[in-house]
Formats: structure tokens, C-alpha cells, sequence
């Protein structure tokens, strides 16, 4: 694979220049120094995602009449699930299935928005999975799912191994650096951005606490996850045959979509900032700090990049819808 940096592919550049990341819907910009693929018009219909749809007790065969759901959905800054006494003492362990919830990204606050292979993206979210106790497992993160509506692979954090891993369906298997190392209660900063590579196939890259994957193709005979297909968050929870206290909760929170902003070194003292070509709608900002309220819009810049300086304090970069 290429690592030449262009506007057209999406590799690892050769330095990381600065932080940024999502500020509400309307902006995007990568800390770990990303090129992506410029997009067709279908992008439109992404950057159109503005809300969220729910599904509780996913699984029909669900079995722990006990079990209480609580959910809290309050797109982008909070979705919750939380879920207590999911055990039964006069049931085989044998005989349980998991409860499963689920959110996906939606237009329109009634039904989940139907991805297209075409579609490029940066989807970030702050993932907190809780388990008391760990086991039974409980898992949450990404969860693609095809026109039937079941989960065609996952990004996901489990209670009982630690695992941060992606897999099913047709995504590149990804086991990250902190892999086994998740502990409950945690929060882990989970990403993905789907892309071409330098060589026109589609990829994916995922990324947990700034730690990338790298870019992964898609399996050549399968291109990308079905299409269409769905993209949200989901969380689930083992039951056990025991009245001991079973409880999980998954809180997602600063949940984004949107345009990839991506930074490649430029030089000993400067670097590249740029985005897809389609996005014509934005202006680039700075600030010194995530929590400023004075962002400030750079001058001179071309269509789908600017060259900024590397400077002291740290700058942080976004995408301001106009």
C-alpha cells in the first residue's frame, strides 16, 4: 500500500502536529494524522444526521423476567443503558440468552439512516461499560447491522475479558494495543472512520484513546459492511441462573459524526490540515484549548486545506459548519 499522503487516500502520515477532536455534530479533526477519501454528493446525506433511534430487548428470546431497563437518550451528549437484576435462581444457566439494546444513527428520530458503501465518515464517541460483576459478561461499542437489522460486525469493550476488539461480518479483525487491558467502569474514547485507501479500496480505521489501527482494507470480495447498513451503539448483558445481583450499564457520550479533518507533517515546523473536497460548507477554526469559546476562523484557506504552523501552546483544529 502507498503511504504517500494525498487528499484522495487515507494513510498514517509522517508525524502527529496536533490535537482535535469532534465539537458537536459539525466538526471533526483527528489526533492520530490521517489522510481520507474525498466524497460524492451521498456525503450530504450524512452530514444530515441529527438525532438517534432506540431498540430495547433486541433479542426475542431474551428470558429474565426480573430484569429492569433504564435508558436515557439525549443525542449527541448522552445515551445510557442500564440494566439491574438480571438473574433467575429457577432457571439453567443453559437456558439464558442475553438482553441486547441498541441506538442507530438516524435523519430523521424515526428510523436508522441506511449507510451506503460510498459513504465516508468519522464516527467518535466516549464508550463507559460497567459490570457488577464482570461476570456474566457485559459488552458495548460499535455495532453494524445489515437490512435485517441483526449485527454484522462490532467494535466493541467486554467486562469479563477486557477486551477492546473489532470483528463479525465483514470487518477487519482488530485487536487493539489495549486489548485485555479495559477494566469496568472505564471510558474509553472509541472511533471509526471509514475511507478509501491509496489504492481506491474501501477501508476502515478504528481507534481507542488516540491509539489507531491503522488503515485495514475490507476483504476484497466483500468490499465493506452489506450494504445498506446501519451504524450505532449497543450494549449487552449476559443473565445468570443466580438472584445475586446482576447489574450493567453502558453510557455513550459526545457522540459525533461527520467530516474527517486530517493533519500530515508539512515540513520541519508546519503541517497540513485538510478535509474532504465535498465539504465546501465549512471553515477551519483553532484554539489553544478544547473548552474555549473563542474560536477563531484561519485566514487564507484554499477549498480542503490549510498549511498552520507548529506552535507552543498546542493548537487544536476544527470544522465549523457555516
Amino acid at each position: 500500500m502507498n503511504s504517500n499522503i494525498n487528499p484522495l487516500s487515507c494513510t498514517h502520515a509522517a508525524s502527529e502536529t496536533g490535537r482535535c477532536r469532534t465539537v458537536r455534530r459539525l466538526c471533526f479533526a483527528a489526533a492520530i494524522g490521517l489522510a481520507f477519501a474525498a466524497v460524492n454528493t451521498t456525503y450530504a446525506q450524512v452530514s444530515a444526521i441529527n438525532s438517534v433511534v432506540v431498540t430495547t430487548n433486541l433479542l426475542a428470546t431474551t428470558n429474565l423476567p426480573s430484569a429492569v431497563l433504564t435508558v436515557v437518550t439525549n443525542y449527541p451528549s448522552l445515551i445510557s443503558f442500564t440494566e439491574t437484576n438480571a438473574g433467575d435462581p429457577t432457571s439453567p444457566s443453559s437456558d439464558f440468552f442475553p438482553i441486547q439494546e441498541l441506538w442507530q444513527f438516524s435523519t430523521n428520530g424515526t428510523s436508522a439512516y441506511l449507510f451506503q458503501t460510498n459513504d465516508y465518515f468519522t464516527v467518535t464517541v466516549n464508550v463507559t461499560l460497567t459490570g457488577n460483576p464482570v461476570a456474566p459478561r457485559k459488552e458495548a461499542g460499535f455495532a453494524f447491522n445489515d437490512a435485517d437489522g441483526i449485527i454484522n460486525g462490532q467494535y466493541i469493550l467486554d467486562t469479563d475479558a477486557g477486551e477492546v476488539v473489532a470483528f463479525g461480518g465483514n470487518l477487519p479483525f482488530y485487536a487493539s494495543p489495549l486489548d485485555h487491558d479495559f477494566k469496568s467502569g472505564e471510558t474509553i474514547t472509541m472511533s471509526i472512520t471509514m475511507c478509501k485507501d491509496s489504492d481506491g479500496s474501501n477501508a476502515i480505521i478504528y481507534s481507542a484513546n488516540g491509539i489507531s489501527s491503522g488503515v485495514l482494507e475490507f476483504n476484497p470480495q466483500s468490499g465493506s459492511p452489506p450494504e445498506p447498513y446501519t451504524l450505532g451503539g449497543y450494549f449487552q448483558l449476559q443473565g445468570q441462573d443466580s438472584a445475586v445481583t446482576n447489574n450493567g450499564s453502558a453510557v455513550f457520550q459526545n457522540i459525533s459524526i461527520g467530516t474527517p479533518l486530517s493533519i500530515a507533517a508539512s515540513g520541519a515546523n508546519s503541517a497540513v490540515v485538510y478535509w474532504p473536497a465535498s465539504a465546501t460548507n465549512y471553515v477551519l477554526q483553532t484554539a489553544t484549548n478544547l473548552t474555549s469559546t473563542n474560536w477563531t476562523t484561519v485566514n487564507g484557506q484554499p477549498v480542503i486545506g490549510v498549511i498552520v504552523p507548529n506552535t507552543t501552546p498546542q493548537s487544536y483544529y476544527r470544522l465549523h459548519a457555516q
